[in-house]
C-alpha cells in the first residue's frame, strides 16, 4: 500500500480566508487595497518633498530674456543696435564699392615683399527690377601711386590698363612695384573717371 505524497508545507495555509470567496456577482471584483496617501505618509520624507515640490515651468529663451526688468533692456538694447546697424547697411554706409559707369568696382590690396598685389572686382549695377542698367564696356586705365604729403613732387606712378565686358562679374589681379602704407588709385574710363584710397593689407 503506497502513501500519498504531501507538500513539505502542507500544515500552512497559503492564502486568506477572506481571499477564497467566490466572486460570482457582476458588480463585484478583487479586493483593492491601494491607496496613494497612505503609501505617501509611510514614504520616506525626501520621496514625500519630490511629490511637494511644484513642477517647474518649461525653459524658453524669449521667457528667460523677458523674465527681469535688466533682461527686458538688454534686450531692446540688441533690437535697437541691429535695427541702426541694419540702416546703416541699407543706406551704405558700410559698403566699399564705387561705382562707375554703372559698374561697382571692389579694390584691395595686399603686400608681398617688396611689392603690392591689387586685386580688382567688377560687378554689374542692377536697378531694383533687375534690369543691368546701361554700363560701360572698354578700356580702363588705371594709375596707381602711393599717397605722399602735400607738395612732394616725385613720386612713383604705375600704369595699368584693363578692359570691362560684358559678364556680371569680372576679377582683374596685378603688381605693382612699391610697397607703401596707403595707396591712391584713378580709375578712368572714356566717359568719367574716380579716385580710390585704399591700405593694403
Amino acid at each position: 500500500m503506497s502513501e500519498e505524497k504531501n507538500r513539505p508545507n502542507s500544515g500552512y495555509k497559503l492564502s486568506k480566508e477572506n481571499h477564497t470567496r467566490n466572486y460570482s456577482s457582476e458588480n463585484e471584483g478583487l479586493p483593492f487595497h491601494y491607496n496613494r496617501a497612505k503609501r505617501l505618509d509611510r514614504a520616506p520624507q525626501t520621496v514625500q518633498e519630490l511629490y511637494d515640490e511644484p513642477r517647474k515651468s518649461r525653459f524658453g529663451i524669449f521667457r528667460s530674456l523677458v523674465s527681469t526688468k535688466p533682461n527686458k533692456m538688454l534686450l531692446l538694447t540688441i533690437v535697437i543696435l541691429c535695427g541702426f546697424i541694419y540702416f546703416l547697411s541699407f543706406a551704405g554706409y558700410f559698403d566699399r564699392s564705387y561705382t562707375i559707369d554703372s559698374n561697382k568696382i571692389f579694390v584691395k590690396g595686399t603686400k608681398f615683399e617688396d611689392t603690392v598685389i591689387i586685386i580688382l572686382r567688377k560687378n554689374i549695377q542692377k536697378t531694383r527690377t533687375r534690369n543691368a542698367l546701361q554700363h560701360y564696356t572698354g578700356s580702363v586705365d588705371l594709375g596707381i601711386s602711393p599717397v605722399v604729403a602735400p607738395g612732394t613732387e616725385d613720386f612713383p606712378v604705375f600704369y595699368h590698363r584693363i578692359y570691362f565686358t560684358q559678364d556680371q562679374e569680372e576679377e582683374y589681379r596685378f603688381v605693382v612695384p612699391f610697397n607703401a602704407q596707403e595707396l591712391i588709385m584713378i580709375v578712368q574710363t572714356e566717359k568719367s573717371s574716380i579716385k580710390i584710397t585704399f591700405k593694403p593689407d
